[in-house]
């Protein structure tokens, strides 16, 4: 009974992740072809970018914001994708990159940064690497 159990799991992430990827590879080609549509930077940020990260897809979803921040420069949610690709490199005990994301945060939306204390992320970043 338990063997059955953990094998329909296994299952049900597996059409999880490859459903994800069938339904948002189409919708990125479509954002791509429809750019200036109104609805295209909300739906790239919100839908593909966070649909990734809920399906632990994380470095997918840095992927896509990286896309996003190249077509929507200066949408509104550019500030929120890079606090999450800081903490995907964070969890990946990558700091230097953490650091470089927290660090435009400050720069850019110095109110955000100093909200979410960015600036003593990046000195526990510097004393793990031995530089603090």
């Amino acid at each position: 009974m338990k063997k059955a159990i953990i094998a329909v799991i296994c299952v049900v992430v597996a059409f999880f992740v490859i459903g994800t990827d069938l339904f948002v590879n189409p919708f990125v080609n479509w954002i791509e072809k429809n750019q200036k549509k109104s609805s295209a930077p909300r739906m790239m940020y919100a839908m593909s970018g966070y649909l990734y990260m809920v399906a632990q897809r994380q470095g997918k979803a840095v992927e896509l914001y990286r896309k996003a921040f190249k077509w929507f420069p200066g949408y509104k949610d550019e500030g929120e994708a890079h606090y999450r690709i800081g903490l995907y490199y964070e969890s990946k005990k990558d700091y230097p990159k953490a650091t470089e994301e927290y660090q435009l945060i400050l720069d850019k939306w110095p109110d955000m940064g100093q909200r979410l204390a960015l600036h003593q992320r990046i000195e526990r970043f510097r004393a793990y690497q031995g530089g603090g």
